[in-house]
């Protein structure tokens, strides 16, 4: 449950574009690479433990990458 509310919470944040250095470009001083390698890592873990699939795993990184290039 924590991986999951963790994963939820670092993706919601990069969304929001606060974490942007223009759109689409996250800023590493603001500390948006270092969220999007908490997000990556929690999603990984969630499928090494089996609370997602491959896919699952997968889809959810790529949407959350066609959402920053799309805000910010």
């Amino acid at each position: 449950m924590a991986l999951t509310m963790i994963a939820n919470l670092a993706g919601d944040w990069l969304e929001t574009g606060k974490y942007h250095m223009y759109r689409g470009v996250l800023n590493p001083l603001t500390g948006g690479e270092s969220l999007l390698r908490v997000y990556n890592g929690t999603v990984d873990r969630l499928e090494e433990v089996g609370e997602i699939s491959k896919d699952d795993a997968e889809r959810n990184k790529k949407q959350l990458l066609d959402n920053i290039k799309s805000n910010g």
